[in-house]
């Protein structure tokens, strides 16, 4: 059996790490992954097979630091969901600077105001697009009425086309009524 080069390994990494660019917003931008990932690791510990149900519903988490306090900024678009992860502060608060080290001083729960609403970070992103991209067949009196109105264009390919985009078009705002 091979045995791992710990030293070795510590080197590439550093190597590695010290490759990345370190100007102010990928620093901010790597800091914002941590936190997120450190936030699904402890809604997952605390709420075991029902985290998915909590991490749909938050649109943004920060850490922030000011005058000394470490505060803990959480936005969710569900007040129920809020409510119950406000509750259960301490559990993650502890999971937090018992996994990763972070101590948390203030932890504060807001609700999500307009296009915040729209972020989810954790939603998996095949979900987002069948969530987002669900269309529905035209019936053959819907499909009738585009060549109908698509019949008057005389050049065939340019027709094709026109009737190609309006059935699409109507099968995707059909979906978006359902």
């Amino acid at each position: 059996m091979r045995r791992l080069n710990v030293a070795r390994i510590g080197k590439e990494m550093a190597r590695l790490f010290s490759s990345l660019p370190t100007d102010e917003k990928t620093l901010i931008a790597r800091r914002a992954a941590e936190v997120r990932t450190m936030w699904k690791d402890a809604i997952e510990y605390v709420y075991k097979e029902n985290a998915p149900y909590v991490l749909d519903h938050v649109n943004a988490v920060y850490i922030k630091e000011e005058e000394g306090i470490r505060s803990l900024y959480v936005y969710m678009d569900d007040g129920n969901f809020r409510s119950d992860v406000h509750c259960r502060q301490h559990l993650i608060m502890l999971r937090l600077h018992e996994r990763f080290g972070e101590r948390i001083d203030e932890f504060k729960t807001y609700p999500s105001r307009f296009d915040m609403r729209k972020r989810h970070p954790y939603r998996d992103v095949s979900e987002m697009k069948s969530e987002s991209s669900r269309s529905v067949p035209l019936s053959p009196e819907e499909k009738n009425e585009v060549e109908q109105t698509v019949s008057s264009v005389e050049n065939p390919s340019l027709r094709r086309a026109l009737e190609k985009a309006m059935v699409t078009d109507r099968e995707w705002k059909k979906g978006e009524r359902s």
